[in-house]
């Protein structure tokens, strides 16, 4: 599943897109809600929601959320053709292939003046990344009486995070993904805070390098590098080498380290 630092780095890479217009919409073999509704529109901007990505045209906007396996190729061919679910070309030669592995993705298309409403009605927190402060965190999520790691999944509390950001933020943070936000210390949460902001920062560095996008666990690509913990059980912890465990946690599987992050 695309990270919000992988979101985030497809969004930079659209804008390069903005002002030109949509000359062709070439639907995947599986067909695709937005092919039909944006010929001819000029791209006016490009948003991030958590990890939905806003593309926003003259008349019509296009929310689209990854989900599982999704992502935006937006040089060369696509690795399976099978995989594409939409080809959008735009003038100038700019080119975007839409691919989706297991087509879990979600596409919304609503009028521009619609977006505010459409965007509230899902009912998601606020962002949290970049830049928040340890009080920010603390008043934001202090109140649920779910895990903290139960509570960063949840989009109602704060829109972005996934299951491997959560893992890898608490493990350097040294917090318990069991601990409940209520029993964090105010310097639980400045490690939280400074924690989210360098794990997503990592990642959308690391993509910028390479100046591609490879998904996590998509088309076998590797983990980034900026995953410590996330899909290492039973690996030496990089902190204090005491073996890393893993668990079920509300229906994800949690890796952490018992010593460093005091997992009673």
């Amino acid at each position: 599943m695309p990270e919000l630092g992988e979101v985030e780095f497809m969004c930079r890479k659209a804008r390069a897109t903005i002002g030109r217009a949509l000359v062709e919409v070439r639907p995947g073999p599986h067909g695709n809600p937005a092919a039909a509704l944006l010929g001819g529109q000029r791209l006016v901007d490009v948003g991030r929601r958590g990890k939905a990505l806003i593309f926003a045209f003259e008349e019509e906007v296009v929310i689209w959320q990854p989900r599982m396996t999704g992502r935006v190729v937006f040089a060369g061919a696509a690795q399976r053709e099978t995989d594409v679910t939409a080809t959008w070309r735009f003038d100038g030669e700019h080119v975007w292939r839409f691919e989706d592995r297991r087509r879990l993705g979600r596409w919304t298309v609503v009028e521009r003046a619609a977006l505010p409403a459409h965007l509230h009605a899902l009912g998601w927190g606020p962002e949290c990344w970049p830049g928040r402060s340890a009080s920010w965190w603390q008043k934001t999520l202090q109140s649920s009486r779910r895990s903290i790691k139960e509570t960063l999944l949840d989009p109602r509390w704060v829109v972005g995070i996934g299951n491997m950001v959560a893992t890898e933020l608490l493990w350097r943070a040294c917090v318990s993904p069991w601990e409940r936000p209520a029993g964090l210390s105010p310097h639980d949460w400045e490690r939280v805070a400074r924690a989210t902001d360098q794990v997503v920062d990592e990642i959308i560095a690391e993509l910028e390098t390479l100046d591609c996008l490879t998904l996590v666990h998509v088309h076998g690509s590797p983990l980034p590098q900026a995953m410590s913990v996330y899909g290492r059980p039973h690996a030496p912890c990089p902190r204090c080498s005491h073996p890393l465990a893993s668990a079920p946690q509300g229906g994800r599987t949690t890796v952490y380290c018992v010593r460093c992050q005091n997992v009673r």
